[in-house]
């Protein structure tokens, strides 16, 4: 085959492959779960996914997205107080559920096993309400906390540190006591010490994985003495298996200290929260949203927490308690929108330049609103949602998209992002209560025509970083995928356009990699989790369409090394 015919079939691949749209951007659809709530859901057999498999109706479970893009979930609580240890994997390509491990029924108890052995048999205890979840370098999913049941089947906030395998699907016990309700031992703040442990903590959000592979997190319900809402932050060493208590009062009840809008300091502190919202963003720096800091007293500031200095940004919102909001029109990215203040909003998403939410709670009633956050003009979009107190939703067909789409309002779901930048969401509850909970799985698309674009980059971890050209587009043309974490992804720098798709295809015009986010780079392997794909040279298709509709196709090599 010629050098023409390959170029050729390079082109009409592309060319039939840009023809095929997903749902309208801007529109909810469900995809997934039950119309009505408190469903026991179906959990077929251990391992094998089915259509017609589910979840229960969950509130404040957990999840992680692993390396083929498929979507985990373990544990949550629903009415009566039911709490399950059910680990829940769901296909991103057949859309189906499988049970994958843990028990089928509610009431768990836990079997640590030994501390830092993986077995079979291992599984934490059931629980929910606010644990933390992480993903490592290396692709296991880690778990901390939670209200539920200890290795002596007596409930209470949980301060236990599990691993858990998506290959082998086995726990190991990694750290902490197997006995709830613990106080926690603070040591040196700063100094890592093998007898640091973290208190028993629930109702928690803000975690994150840094560069070294070091576990994150921050606040949250801590117990003590009569329990806490904690200022706390703690790091987690997964090679030493050793924790350090980095910042915070080692109390509750701290208030807020917050400078001036955007600047940042080490004096400055969001003070002790918890049921808040968070994001991670390109650079690492960490953003929380909203939160309760006392009995049904809620806020909805936003801050930002900078990871290499340690130091924290009040970034915008208000700095009132119980602030109504202010809901002008939607997509409006002129006039000042506030969400109102708020707690559990767990439904979160992060983009190259903010973060979307969904949903969040003031008692007694929850929320249905989509909004986005702007992290470079500091300005809120109100992007769908009625502002109903407790609207019921409109499910329409399962499976297809539609503009009068919108699911329930709730507080506590939980959330996923695929490979395409699609926001998926699952569960939570509407009542606070726990006598209305749902397990039905929606997937939104971004209309990027409706959020506020970013003016400079959220990429650059500087304080004052110099300034970013806007559709600013940056192309590598060599890289070296061969597990030294030097150049080991193909990652191109796509700032601000409305629209971005990169499509990769091997020498003989076999698509090996595509994406619409642009914050997913290629990692030489066949659809990210296929095969590795062999050395030499590649043709790349990425089209963007930039502020003023204009679509411009850029086409070139790049090369492999290993």
């Amino acid at each position: 085959m010629n050098k023409k015919s390959i170029v050729f079939l390079l082109l009409f691949f592309a060319f039939v492959s840009f023809q095929t749209k997903a749902q309208t951007p801007g529109q909810w659809v469900w995809q997934s779960g039950n119309n009505s709530t408190n469903s026991p859901g179906v959990f077929g057999a251990l391992g094998v996914a089915s259509p017609g498999n589910t979840p229960p109706a969950l509130y404040e479970s957990c999840s992680w997205t692993d390396a083929s893009g498929n979507f985990w979930l373990f544990g949550g609580g629903q009415s009566g107080g039911t709490i399950y240890n059910t680990m829940w994997k769901f296909d991103i390509t057949s859309k189906q559920w499988a049970w994958m491990a843990g028990q089928n029924t509610p009431f768990g108890q836990a079997t640590y096993g030994t501390q830092g052995v993986p077995a079979p048999g291992n599984v934490p205890g059931s629980r929910g309400y606010g644990m933390l979840s992480w993903t490592d370098l290396n692709g296991n999913f880690w778990l901390y906390g939670g209200y539920g049941y200890d290795a002596t089947g007596i409930t209470g906030y949980l301060g236990d540190l599990w691993k858990f395998n998506p290959t082998t699907l086995q726990w190991t016990w990694m750290s902490g006591s197997m006995y709830g309700s613990m106080s926690g031992n603070y040591g040196t703040l700063g100094v890592p010490s093998p007898t640091n442990a973290p208190a028993s903590t629930g109702e928690a959000h803000l975690c994150w994985t840094d560069a070294s592979n070091n576990l994150w997190f921050f606040g949250g319900y801590a117990s003590g003495v009569g329990g806490m809402i904690s200022d706390n932050l703690w790091k987690y060493n997964i090679a030493t298996g050793i924790w350090t208590w980095v910042q915070g009062s080692g109390s509750g009840s701290t208030s807020a200290n917050y400078g001036a809008l955007g600047v940042e300091s080490t004096a400055y502190t969001p003070g002790s929260r918890t049921g808040y919202t968070s994001f991670i963003d390109p650079v690492g720096h960490l953003w929380l949203f909203g939160a309760t800091i006392a009995l049904s007293t809620y806020t909805n500031d936003v801050w930002r927490y900078n990871t290499t200095t340690g130091g924290w940004a009040y970034y915008g919102g208000t700095t009132s308690v119980n602030d109504p909001g202010q809901y002008n029109l939607r997509c409006d990215t002129v006039t000042t929108n506030i969400p109102a203040a708020a707690m559990e909003i767990r439904a979160s998403w992060a983009d190259s330049c903010g973060f979307w939410f969904y949903g969040g709670y003031i008692d007694p009633y929850s929320f249905d609103n989509l909004w986005y956050y702007n992290c470079d003009d500091k300005k809120f979009t109100w992007v769908s949602g009625t502002n109903v107190p407790n609207a019921s939703g409109s499910y329409g067909t399962k499976g297809v998209s539609a503009a009068t789409n919108i699911p329930p309002a709730r507080n506590g779901a939980v959330t996923w992002k695929d490979h395409n930048g699609n926001l998926w969401m699952f569960g939570g509850e509407q009542d606070f209560g726990l006598s209305i909970c749902f397990n039905d799985l929606w997937m939104y698309r971004p209309d990027t025509n409706c959020v506020h674009l970013c003016t400079t980059s959220t990429k650059n971890p500087e304080p004052n970083p110099p300034p970013v050209i806007c559709e600013k587009l940056l192309i590598p043309n060599v890289f070296s995928p061969n597990g030294d974490r030097e150049n080991d992804l193909f990652n191109v720098t796509a700032l601000c356009f409305k629209s971005y798709e990169i499509k990769i295809f091997d020498r003989w015009g076999v698509n090996v990699f595509e994406s619409t986010d642009p914050t997913t780079p290629w990692n030489g392997n066949k659809n990210l989790v296929g095969k590795a794909c062999s050395e030499g040279t590649y043709y790349y298709l990425i089209t963007t369409v930039n502020s003023k509709n204009v679509e411009n196709i850029n086409r070139g090599f790049l090369t492999l090394l290993r």
